[in-house]
This record gives C-alpha cells, structure tokens and sequence, in this order.
C-alpha cells in the first residue's frame, strides 16, 4: 500500500518529519518532501486477519508542533498466482 499525504505549516523554515502506526504493530517513518508539503508512506500488509487495521499517521515540525489523523484500512485477501513456463518439461 501506498499513501501520499499533503500538509500544511504556517512556519515556512520548520523541518519536518513524519510516523505511520499500520494498526498491526509496524510502524514506520514517512519521507517528507519539505517543497511539495508532502509525506509517502509504503507498507504491506501480511494478511487481513485483524483487518480493519486502524492506522495513524503524524507529522511533527522542529517547533515541537504537530498533528496526527486516524483512519480504518480494509484487507482483502488475495488469490495466489502460478507463474508457469511452457513447453513445461517434468523433472525425472
């Protein structure tokens, strides 16, 4: 999963940086990109038992300021897949 956040700082000096809680015991930092006033995270769910997760991010400046928004993720499991070659020759 991906996830692109925007935000926004009066003080236009202030560094930033950036936590996500995933809601199933990761967390990880995010990468700020301090000209777009944007943070990307990237996770990946090991499997949706436990699902909804209730995730966190939260943004914090060197001022000591921050902010933090909560929000429920949904995972559905998904079908394995089979990667196979043709002409398919059995080892003997």
């Amino acid at each position: 999963m991906n996830l692109l956040f925007s935000f926004t700082d009066p003080g236009t000096l202030d560094k930033h940086t950036a936590t996500m809680d995933w809601g199933d015991g990761t967390i990880s930092p995010g990468i700020v990109d301090e000209n777009a006033h944007t943070i990307a995270f990237s996770h990946t769910y090991g499997d949706e038992a436990g699902s909804p997760f209730k995730a966190k991010a939260a943004v914090s400046d060197n001022d000591g300021e921050s902010d933090s928004q909560s929000f429920n993720v949904t995972v559905h499991a998904v079908a394995p897949t089979w990667n196979r070659t043709w002409p398919f020759i059995p080892s003997t």
